[in-house]
């Protein structure tokens, strides 16, 4: 996600690099401590009652069921501790979520994408 790297919040971004070259780093990772799962993309920017956003980026026309048992854990837990969480199906897709999730004050306060998610987000007891 090259983009990012333009972003005044580039420094508030990290990707978790879960790709792994061979079973033999995966298993080192694994004695190390490395949990499996992590989502992909974090942003530590604090808005609209969230502490952070996090999206996990799969590739586009993957199925829903790509998302792995342990991501969806993570899902969960983040959800809970008040992370704004989705999946993305390409690069383009994750980019307007954070997008919309950074927006000016006055775009957060009117932005469908992100009253959609607040709202969904308060029925569920989220937030």
């Amino acid at each position: 996600m090259e983009w990012v790297r333009t972003q005044w919040w580039r420094d508030s971004f990290a990707h978790w690099p879960n790709e792994r070259a061979s079973k033999s780093e995966r298993h080192h990772l694994w004695k190390a401590g490395v949990a499996a799962g992590p989502l992909d993309n974090w942003l530590f920017l604090p808005r609209s009652g969230f502490c952070g956003a996090v999206s996990e980026l799969k590739r586009p026309g993957a199925s829903p069921s790509a998302v792995t048992e342990s991501q969806r854990e993570w899902i969960e837990r983040l959800r809970i501790c008040g992370f704004c969480v989705e999946v993305h199906f390409g690069w383009e897709d994750a980019a307007e979520f954070f997008s919309n999730y950074i927006g000016d004050a006055m775009a957060r306060d009117h932005d469908p994408v992100v009253t959609e998610i607040i709202n969904r987000y308060r029925k569920e007891g989220i937030i």
